[in-house]
Formats: structure tokens, sequence, C-alpha cells
């Protein structure tokens, strides 16, 4: 029995260090391709809910997540600096969960999560992009197409820049 339990410590310690972050974000891949439109049923730190449609011209990274999420939480600093980097330069940055609305706000004030948080009550949008674990986000281009995908933690400066780079300068 305690053999059994070593070996299975073992086997335990090395799956951890060869599982890097991105193989916990999958959704369906949208990469190259249109991304499909957002429905939410409510939303956070905007004037209105926000669509795709209605961002054309604009960089727009997408995470979808839930407060009781581990890795989530790790991945909010990060994304609230995306944010505040970013927002004046074209990028918008929406977080997605279908959790209920009391929860998530009382979860974004303790956060201090400035960018939009939506909320996608009917599962509309995680089915239309086939999330299967979380967190998983899209970095989409201004004309729609999603340029990146996967956990946010690997998403790359450079990697905004060069869609920031293809935004309608106003």
């Amino acid at each position: 029995m305690r053999n059994g339990a070593v070996v299975l410590l073992a086997v335990a310690l090395l799956a951890s260090w060869t599982v890097t972050e991105e193989a916990f974000a999958t959704g369906r891949s949208f990469k190259g391709q249109k991304a499909p439109e957002i429905m939410l049923s409510k939303a956070a730190n905007c004037k209105e809910k926000p669509t795709l449609a209605k961002l054309k011209g604009k960089a727009v990274l997408v995470e979808f997540w839930a407060t009781w999420c581990p890795p989530c939480r790790k991945s909010i600093p990060h994304l609230i600096g995306i944010h505040n980097k970013y927002k004046d330069k074209g990028l918008v940055v929406i977080g997605i969960t279908k959790e209920d609305p009391a929860t998530v706000k009382t979860f974004m004030q303790q956060n201090g999560m400035t960018y939009i948080v939506g909320i996608d009550a009917a599962g509309r949008t995680n089915k239309a992009y086939g999330i299967r674990s979380i967190p998983t986000a899209y970095l989409i281009g201004p004309d729609g197409i999603v340029v990146w995908e996967g956990h946010p933690m690997s998403l790359k400066e450079s990697d905004i820049e060069a869609v920031l780079e293809k935004v309608e300068k106003k």
C-alpha cells in the first residue's frame, strides 16, 4: 500500500511539471476565423451590453472565467493590467461568466476589476465558443478575426500590440 502511494505521488509530481497553463485553456479553435458574436444577459463597467458588431474596428480580448476558479482568479491582475495599459489604444477586455450577477458584482468590487464583465446566464456565448475549461481567452482583431487563443496568462504584449496596429486611429 505504501509503495502504491509513493508511485502515485511521483506520477502526480511528474504530471504537474509537464502540464502548462495552456493545457487548461480549452474551447473551440477559431484562430484565423471570424469570432462568434457575444450574447450577454447583463454587463458591468459599461454603458450598454457589448457585442462584437458594436465593437467593430477595435481589438477585443474575450475571456471566459468564474469567481470560484483558482486559475481565473490568478489571471485577474494580469487582465486588469492589460486593460489599464491598452484601453486608450483600442483594446476592449470582456470577462464572461455564467454566474449569478450579485456574486459577480461583489467579486468584482473585492478584486478591483475595471474591465467589462458580462453575464452569460443562458450560456449562449459559452456554447458558441465551445468552452470546455476556464480560463480561456480569445484576442479578436478589429476585423472580427481571432488572432490568438489560449490561457490569458500566456497572452504576450507583443500579440496585443500587433493587433492594435490594425485598429482604426480616431
